[in-house]
């Protein structure tokens, strides 16, 4: 007996097929790596014949399956491989409903690519990855972390401390599976953080130092400032603000009366310098 997919011999297992008594026979066979269709199979003794159509489907698989429970995160390497497909073409691999292109790949002959993904900064949840040749479609649901970081802790100004200017922010460095990491500062003048006296957002150190164009006005204790810091992972997931943390700046002098302060001072000294030289030397005669 020999069997033909699409108009070829294949190997069979067994590999010698043969009839029993009644006519009957039975084996397998691996259908060839052609693009979906259908296609015929046909048996014959080489006197009889029969034939059957035989469905190929195209198909991609992914190397790691997300799911809710074990999400996969931003920055994650992958590799998708397609069968089916047409022929010697060019696939096109993309993420989401507005397509963002992963890569582009050839077919080989047979159909089938292999090729390297790398998940791009996107909110999480699910997600559709696609792959098509222009004819030939497959998508599948990759699940983005979606667990909001820990909050950063906060380090200084401590509570109550009286900061001096410029007023320098700093706190812990927070790890997470989907980077980039960006923290966001918040300072107000109430603990509701109403009113907001200033607000920094996209830092990608975990700190902060106002500029001189952000000096704070003095405050007393009565009435401290108050500030707090999150962060944001690269999928778009928040974490809960820090404590309300409190601080107070104290009255500084402009610069220009510094200056003059200090230039009176040298005038000051001068003057006296001059009056007990003169002194001394009227005491001598």
């Amino acid at each position: 007996m020999t069997i033909k997919y699409n108009g070829e011999v294949v190997a069979t297992n067994p590999a010698a097929i043969s009839t029993n008594s009644s006519g009957s026979f039975g084996t397998s066979f691996n259908p060839l790596a052609i693009p979906e269709g259908t296609y015929t199979v046909e048996v014959s003794d080489g006197t009889l014949s029969v034939s059957a159509d035989f469905i190929a489907v195209a198909n991609i698989t992914i190397s790691q399956a997300t799911t809710e429970v074990s999400p996969g995160w931003v920055g994650m390497e992958l590799t998708i491989n397609g069968a089916g497909f047409k022929p010697n073409i060019t696939v096109t691999v993309t993420y989401e409903t507005e397509p963002v292109v992963l890569a582009t790949t050839t077919t080989d002959g047979a159909g089938s690519f292999s090729v390297a993904v790398t998940i791009p900064e996107s909110a999480g949840g699910a997600h559709i990855i696609t792959a098509t040749d222009g004819e030939t479609t497959k998508q599948f649901t990759f699940v983005l972390d979606s667990q909001p970081p820990l909050p950063p802790q906060p380090l200084l100004p401590t509570m109550g401390f009286k900061a001096k200017q410029p007023v320098q922010f700093d706190w812990q460095e927070v790890t997470d599976p989907s980077p980039p990491l960006t923290y966001t500062l918040q300072i107000a003048r109430d603990e509701a953080f109403a009113t907001l006296v200033l607000e920094k957002t996209g830092l990608t150190e975990p700190g902060y130092t106002l500029t001189e164009a952000e000096k704070l006005e003095s405050v007393t204790k009565d009435e401290p400032y108050y500030w707090r810091v999150r962060v944001i992972d690269g999928a778009s997931n928040e974490s809960p603000w820090t404590g309300v943390g409190t601080f107070i700046v104290g009255f500084v002098w402009p610069d220009w009366i510094v200056y003059l302060w200090f230039g009176l001072g040298i005038l000051a000294a001068g003057i006296l310098g001059f009056w007990l030289g003169m002194r001394t030397a009227y005491s001598s005669f």
